[in-house]
């Protein structure tokens, strides 16, 4: 008797432990909630906090922390859906779901949405390439240092 609730004890603990860190781990998507962010990308403090709803509201010092911030939390919600959108305009959508989406793989290729993307990055003003660098800087931050969402990780790439 006494053994068996020794072992249920130690059962018990280990699933509480399991279960308070997963709803710690997962605190960041819940409204109401503040992050003070920091890391070496952010030259000043920059905070990410959640209203009721769950939409964020960044505040920092430097806009071009406040832009890392946007991308690095952009990336955490939806990491996924711009990976899709990347993608599609390229035409490489075959390359995850196979010769289902081949044919609007060609058909995206046609409409050369790459090479539009090159083109206007080459005329954009040094500002406007700094404000998409700088969140560029943020999603490429949270793909360094973060989970990937469980949707990369069931079709099994990077």
């Amino acid at each position: 008797m006494k053994r068996s609730s020794i072992i249920l004890s130690v059962i018990s603990g280990f699933v509480l432990i399991v279960f308070w860190s997963i709803v710690f781990g997962l605190t960041r998507f819940f409204p109401n909630s503040k992050e003070n962010l920091k890391r070496p990308i952010f030259k000043s403090t920059v905070s990410i906090i959640k209203d009721t709803s769950g939409v964020p509201y960044i505040e920092g010092d430097d806009y071009r922390d406040v832009l890392r911030a946007q991308g690095l939390a952009t990336a955490r919600d939806r990491f996924f859906q711009m990976e899709l959108i990347r993608r599609k305009m390229r035409g490489r959508l075959s390359e995850i779901f196979g010769n289902k989406a081949l044919a609007i793989d060609v058909w995206h290729r046609r409409l050369g949405f790459s090479q539009v993307a090159v083109l206007a990055l080459q005329k954009m003003t040094p500002e406007t390439q700094e404000v998409w660098e700088s969140y560029a800087q943020g999603v490429n931050d949270y793909l360094k240092n973060e989970t990937l969402p469980w949707e990369i990780k069931l079709l099994g790439y990077q």
